[in-house]
């Protein structure tokens, strides 16, 4: 027997939530690496573009690790 939650089986919902949070940890782990290679450029900032790229890319790692911080090590 099948449970519903919202309209969708309570496995499909845990599936999409596994989604969810793996997607939440490959931004992380992106934006980590990118403020990483920031960190290699030695503040080279020829090329302004790519700079603001990774810059935001690092800014929302950030923000999701304060965000889920407690949720990381579960």
């Amino acid at each position: 027997s099948y449970k519903f939650y919202y309209g969708i089986s309570t496995d499909e919902a845990d599936v999409l939530a596994a989604q969810r949070w793996n997607n939440v940890l490959s931004e992380i782990i992106y934006g980590l690496k990118c403020a990483k290679k920031l960190q290699d450029m030695d503040y080279n900032y020829k090329d302004k573009e790519s700079t603001k790229k990774l810059t935001k890319s690092s800014q929302r790692s950030f923000e999701l690790i304060g965000k889920h911080l407690f949720s990381l090590w579960d």
